[in-house]
């Protein structure tokens, strides 16, 4: 029934007229509608070929009447589908690309990167969406596509994801309650979230999440000072350190998190690892007025200058406010090689580990 209107298909195409293969292709989708002409995936298969060309010449009237049939009848061949996702026009690609689960990440990816705000909307409603995708759509900070996906129960966040998130749900209190709200929320992120919101919202999230008052500078501290970090229970800072950070992969961006969140132990804790030292010497290096053992430090575990000065600021006094403070501590850290960073820093754990051992003798 559909076969003798696609006989002509190839010099239709051929002919570049959109409106001549926009009259075939309403007529195929006016005879699967009304006669189930394309009832089954066999039955679409056996077109495919000539509708993909169709529609690649259709103009766009045609070509969403062509992606409106496909997703009330649920059939996606996979080229045709991939193709109308593509469209420019959101009235095309955007019924299939919130209803089409056949298609893969790279082309919703693509299609997030390239296409316009409505198309990223469109991808935010489907009903399954991987952390690849996510990422891409979070990123740009679009308030309506963040608030879509964030209320999507059907995505899935990456750690990046979940972060970028929450620094807009500093100044959207609509996405804060949101985010809040996921069961998949990692407990670091709800802390952080907490941290970054206005005063009143910290009581909402409190109340409404942990069933406590969260005071006013719950989210607050002082910057950290020798004072602050001796001696310490390390069997706590660690218990504190699962609790709050054990999901998240340590890497520089774990640690920037914690440092923006005056978290000092886990910041520590992180260090250690990264930088494979002791805890206690970590802590003490951050704390520490010298400017030397932090960089070594921190060049050691791979961060940049960036997250350095994040937590040189966790200091008393910080780096100072100079120019020439900050111009000579970015000369320091970038003289320091990652290599020699970490031989100064295993020698000196070591001659410290020595010098206790004698102490105690």
């Amino acid at each position: 029934m559909i076969g003798p209107l696609l006989l002509d298909a190839d010099k239709i195409v051929a002919s570049e007229d959109a409106r001549a293969a926009g009259r075939v292709l309403e007529a195929v989708v006016h005879l699967a509608r009304h006669n189930g002409a394309l009832s089954g995936e066999s039955g679409i298969a056996e077109y495919e070929d000539a509708l993909f060309r169709l529609t690649l010449q259709a103009d766009e009237r045609a070509r969403q009447a062509m992606s409106l049939l496909l997703t009330d009848l649920s059939l996606f061949p996979i080229r045709l589908t991939t193709l109308l996702a593509a469209d420019d026009a959101v009235t095309v690609a955007s019924p299939i690309l919130t209803a089409a689960l056949c298609l893969e990440d790279r082309v919703l990816i693509d299609c997030s990167t390239y296409q316009s705000l409505d198309h990223r909307v469109a991808i935010a409603k489907r009903s399954v969406l991987s952390e690849p995708v996510t990422e891409v759509l979070v990123d740009r900070s679009e308030h309506l596509v963040l608030r879509t996906v964030v209320n999507n129960l059907g995505a899935r966040f990456s750690q990046k994801g979940f972060s970028r998130i929450i620094d807009n749900a500093a100044a959207d209190e609509s996405l804060a309650l949101a985010v809040a709200a996921r069961s998949d929320l990692p407990r670091h992120h709800f802390v952080r979230l907490v941290a970054v919101v206005p005063v009143g919202l910290k009581q909402i999230l409190g109340s409404r999440f942990l069933g406590e008052n969260v005071s006013a500078t719950s989210a607050i501290s002082v910057p950290v000072t020798p004072e602050c970090l001796t001696p310490s229970d390390q069997q706590a800072a660690f218990a504190a350190f699962d609790r709050d950070y054990g999901e998240m992969v340590i890497d520089e961006h774990a640690v920037e998190c914690a440092a923006r969140q005056h978290h000092v132990d886990a910041v520590a804790v992180m260090l250690s690892r990264l930088g494979q030292t002791d805890f206690h010497r970590a802590r003490e290096i951050i704390a520490d007025s010298k400017l030397e053992p932090l960089l070594i430090l921190a060049r050691a575990a791979g961060l940049s200058w960036a997250t350095t000065r994040l937590i040189l600021s966790l200091r008393n006094g910080g780096l100072g406010s100079s120019m020439s403070d900050i111009d000579h501590a970015i000369v320091s850290f970038e003289r320091i090689k990652p290599t020699i960073a970490k031989q100064v820093l295993a020698l000196r754990t070591n001659s410290a580990i020595h010098n206790q051992t004698l102490a105690r003798s």
